[in-house]
C-alpha cells in the first residue's frame, strides 16, 4: 500500500512548518490542486516551502486547465482532471 498525500491550498496549510517532512520520502506520492504548485502562468509557488514544501507528483485541475495539463504533462506522474456536476445539469 502506497501513502498519498494531498495538500489543499487554504490558509490552514500554512499553519504548520510540515515542508521537509511532505518533501521528504515519507509519502510515496505527494498531489496538489489547481494552482497549489504553480501559477496558470507556470511560476511556481515559492515562500511558503517551509510550511508546505514543493514537491508535487500528482496534480489534480479543474476542467478550466485542460490546456495547462496538455502543456504541462510531462512535469508530473499523473494528471487527474476534474469536472464539477454543477456545471452539467443532467436535464438538459
Amino acid at each position: 500500500m502506497k501513502k498519498v498525500l494531498i495538500i489543499g491550498n487554504g490558509p490552514s496549510a500554512l499553519e504548520n512548518n510540515l515542508g521537509d517532512r511532505i518533501d521528504s520520502n515519507e509519502f510515496d506520492i505527494v498531489c496538489r490542486i489547481n494552482r497549489g504548485h504553480k501559477q496558470d502562468n507556470g511560476v511556481l509557488n515559492i515562500g511558503f516551502e517551509k510550511q508546505v514544501g514543493s514537491r508535487c507528483d500528482v496534480w489534480f485541475c479543474s476542467d478550466l486547465r485542460i490546456k495547462l495539463a496538455l502543456e504541462r504533462s510531462n512535469e508530473y506522474e499523473q494528471i487527474f482532471i476534474y469536472c464539477p456536476a454543477f456545471k452539467y445539469n443532467s436535464l438538459k
